[in-house]
């Protein structure tokens, strides 16, 4: 047999409720090939799981109808099709595929995280932002106040000290002058732009996500499909850094709220989420 994951969304999903297809698809999944095929026929199922034949066959026959609210749009959503068509056993599990791949992450990730790798990685990516911060320069005097070194003679060394703070002044007030008059020029207006084609998963992206305990790849696969896909002004940003933090901080938010306030259905949390970064610059 193939390995094939198992996730609580078997239970959690579209599934929720449905007897016998719920059970009878978390007993098939464990005799799944690599290749996400189940090549047996009714009777053999049967005798390796203990389904009797009727609740075996009425769970697969439900297993096999088009299902609209599924996460995996392939085959109108249905888990099992037939591997041929002309033989009445013999099926596949259509996202078998993308949940395998899924479990490939997540135990990559774990595998990361207990070697210290992925810290190492984090400490990484916050050093190199804490580089791209512009610091304030050190203060400093063009004309010292006090020299050990100098002369008692205050007769000769107070007129000195006064001509060089004097040209520090005015060279103060020229600079100040002249930067007031770039500030008084009118700022050039950036250009809103549709996301870039290389608008990537950078670690700073990712990092983003994470702060707000979410997960990246698929968080930020939402982002870019939702925008690609969007038309008119509202797919056009100024600052497209800025609308990935706006969409994660907002998906934060309504996650939590369906975690800890009342239950809303998800297709209206999505809207809300989509409403909120509609007018988002």
């Amino acid at each position: 047999m193939g390995y094939t994951p198992v996730f609580d969304s078997i239970y959690t999903g579209t599934l929720y409720g449905k007897w016998p297809a719920a059970a009878v698809w978390a007993s098939l999944l464990p005799l799944l090939d690599k290749n996400g095929c189940i090549d047996m026929s009714l009777q053999a199922i049967s005798g390796m799981t203990g389904w009797p034949m009727d609740l075996l066959k009425q769970g697969i026959e439900q297993l096999m109808e088009p299902d609209p609210d599924s996460r995996t749009p392939d085959e109108d959503g249905r888990r099992l099709v037939p591997i041929d068509p002309n033989r009445p056993w013999g099926w596949r599990a259509v996202n078998h595929a993308k949940y395998r791949e899924k479990a490939r992450k997540q135990n990559y990730d774990a595998e990361r995280t207990a070697s210290g790798k992925d810290a190492e990685r984090k400490r990484k990516a916050r050093a190199a932002m804490s580089r791209d911060v512009p610091r304030c320069p050190a203060m400093s005097r063009d004309v010292p106040l006090s020299d050990t070194n100098t002369n008692t003679n205050t007769d000769t060394e107070i007129p000195s000290l006064r001509e060089g703070m004097n040209g520090s002044r005015s060279a103060r007030r020229a600079d100040a002058l002249e930067a007031d008059g770039e500030a008084s020029k009118p700022a050039k207006r950036k250009t809103a732009q549709r996301i870039p084609d290389d608008f990537e998963l950078t670690e700073e992206r990712r990092l983003v996500a994470e702060a707000e305990k979410l997960p990246a790849e698929r968080t930020f696969a939402k982002f870019v499909d939702y925008w690609r896909a969007a038309s008119g002004a509202k797919a056009r940003k100024y600052d497209w850094d800025a609308a990935w933090r706006n969409w994660c901080r907002i998906e934060a938010d309504f996650r939590s709220r369906g975690s800890n306030g009342p239950k809303e259905p998800r297709k209206t949390l999505f809207a809300e989420l989509t409403e909120a970064l509609d007018g988002d610059e």
